[in-house]
């Protein structure tokens, strides 16, 4: 079963995941973005973290699907 597109289409979503929610958080109405609000006491940079995380796996689930001509 080829699950290279899969894992590609994965890795995409996971890169632009965060610029889009805070796109349409932008387009809703609100002032301020989540980013730079407290996040459980401390400042938006654990969000930071958390969508740098996510970005880099899908950057990696990308690339290696990428080396993997045959798919599995």
């Amino acid at each position: 079963m080829n699950l290279r597109w899969l894992y590609i289409t994965i890795g995409i979503m996971l890169i632009i995941d965060f610029p889009l929610a805070i796109y349409l958080y932008h387009k809703s109405g609100y002032v301020r973005p989540y980013i730079y609000e407290p996040v459980y006491g401390e400042s938006g940079k654990a969000v930071l973290g958390i969508y740098a995380f996510t970005a880099l796996f899908g950057i990696y689930l990308i690339i290696i699907s990428i080396k993997n001509k045959n798919g599995n």
